[in-house]
C-alpha cells in the first residue's frame, strides 16, 4: 500500500524518491507510480490524513497529493507551501505558510533582500518560531500530562505548514492548530496565530498563543530571524555592525555544547554601544544576552546608515547567532523564554515558561522590524 510505502521508507531513501519525483514533475511522477490500485475509500482516509482535503476527483489525484504532502516534509515546505505578499511605498514583504516565517522583505528604494533565502547547505530558514520552547530540552524530551514526549530544539512550530487565516493590504494572518501530529509531542490544545502587519518602513509580527486545553498551559516562545549580510555586492561582512540604542555591558547566560544554560555567565563587552560583526563573533555559537537597557538592537552598514533594526524592549532576553566563520547572515532572536538548564527536570510545568495560561486564557508578544536607511 502507498501508506505503508512512505513511512516504510529510509529517511535517505525518502529523501531520493522525494528528488528524483519532485524533479519530474508531480502529475506524471505519481501517475505513472505505484498505487494506481489503491481503492477510493482508503485514498480518501490518507488523502484526509496528509493534506485535509475535502474532495477527491480521482485515485491519481490521491496519489500526487499524499506524495506531495510528503515531498513537502521532506523537502523543507518548498512543495505545497503557500506564499502571500503585502507591500507599501518602502517594502515589499513575502510570508510563507511553512513555519509562518517572514521569507522576503525587500526595500523598494534600492531593492535589497534584507533576509536570509534559506540556503540548506549552510541555515535552512528564514525567520522561524520558537514554539513550544526555545532552544533545547534535557535529553530532548519533555513529561507532561503523565506521558514523555520527545521534542527537538526550538519545538516544532518552524518545521510545520500553518493555515492562511485572512489578508488585508497591510496585514497576512496565519495559524497553527493543535492536531495529531503535534500532539505527538506536546499534550495540549492550542491556537498560535502569526499576525504580520506592514506600517510605512517597520514589519509587526505578532504571535498569540491561545490555551484550548482544560487544563493550564505552560509554554515557551521566541522569535528567530535571520537577516542577510551584506546587503549588496558593494560591500563585505566586517562592513557591518550590531549597534545598541544605550550604552550596554551585555551580560550573557554560558550555554554548553548541548545547547543547554549553565548557571554561569560572561560580559560580551563593557561600556558598548557597537558590537563589530567579524569571523571571530560567532566563534563559539550565539552569545544569549539578559535584561539589556536598549529599546532596539540593529544590524548597521558602518558609514551608509542602512541596517535592520528589532525592537526587543518587551524582551528578557535577546540572542545573536550565525553559523561558525565570516558571516552570510546574523540572527536577531528576541526571546520570553531559554533553553533548558543543565541538570534541570524534564517536567514540563518545573520549566521556565514565557506564560502559564489558565484553559481559555491568551497571550501575546510583538517583534516590530524597521528596514531603515
Amino acid at each position: 500500500m502507498l501508506d505503508a510505502c512512505l513511512h516504510s521508507s529510509s529517511a535517505s531513501r525518502k529523501k531520493r524518491i522525494a528528488k528524483h519525483l519532485y524533479l519530474e514533475g508531480v502529475t506524471s511522477a505519481c501517475a505513472a507510480g505505484p498505487g494506481k490500485n489503491l481503492s477510493v475509500d482508503k485514498g480518501a482516509s490518507l488523502l484526509k490524513k496528509y493534506t485535509r482535503k475535502a474532495t477527491i476527483s480521482s485515485p491519481t489525484e490521491i496519489h500526487c497529493a499524499i506524495l506531495a504532502k510528503n515531498w513537502n516534509i521532506i523537502l523543507g515546505g518548498s512543495v505545497m507551501s503557500k506564499e502571500f505578499t503585502i507591500e507599501n511605498e518602502y517594502l515589499k514583504v513575502t510570508v510563507t505558510t511553512w513555519g509562518a516565517q517572514v521569507k522576503s522583505v525587500v526595500r523598494k528604494c534600492d531593492n535589497v533582500e534584507h533576509m536570509w533565502q534559506a540556503d540548506k547547505s549552510v541555515w535552512g530558514y528564514h525567520a522561524p518560531i520558537l514554539f513550544p520552547h526555545a532552544g533545547k530540552v534535557v535529553d530532548g524530551k519533555i513529561e507532561a500530562k503523565g506521558g514523555v514526549y520527545e521534542s527537538g530544539q526550538h519545538g516544532f512550530a518552524r518545521g510545520m505548514e500553518h493555515e492562511f487565516v485572512d489578508q488585508t493590504e497591510d496585514t497576512i494572518v496565519l495559524e497553527l492548530l493543535a492536531d495529531e501530529e503535534t500532539r505527538k509531542k506536546f499534550p495540549y490544545e492550542f491556537r498560535l496565530v502569526s499576525t504580520f502587519i506592514l506600517e510605512n518602513d517597520t514589519l509587526h509580527h505578532t504571535l498569540t498563543v491561545e490555551n484550548l486545553d482544560d487544563e493550564k498551559m505552560p509554554f515557551g516562545i521566541g522569535y528567530h530571524p535571520g537577516f542577510a549580510v551584506p546587503f549588496d555586492d558593494q560591500h563585505v561582512a566586517t562592513d557591518y555592525e550590531l549597534r545598541f540604542s544605550e550604552m550596554e555591558s551585555p551580560i550573557c547566560l554560558n550555554c554548553l555544547p548541548t545547547g543547554l544554560v549553565q548557571k554561569d555567565h560572561y560580559y560580551l563587552g563593557s561600556n558598548i554601544t557597537t558590537i563589530p560583526v567579524d569571523e571571530k563573533l560567532f566563534a563559539n555559537d550565539s552569545h544569549c544576552m539578559a535584561n539589556l537597557k536598549s529599546a532596539t538592537l540593529g544590524l548597521y552598514e558602518k558609514g551608509t546608515g542602512r541596517g535592520v533594526v528589532c525592537n526587543i524592549e518587551e524582551f528578557p532576553y535577546t540572542l545573536i547567532w550565525s553559523k561558525p566563520g565570516m558571516p552570510r547572515f546574523v540572527c536577531i532572536e528576541p526571546w520570553h523564554s531559554l533553553p533548558s538548564c543543565e541538570g534541570s527536570s524534564t517536567k514540563w510545568e518545573e520549566k521556565p515558561a514565557a506564560a502559564v495560561l489558565k484553559p481559555g486564557e491568551a497571550w501575546s508578544a510583538t517583534l516590530s522590524t524597521s528596514f531603515v536607511r
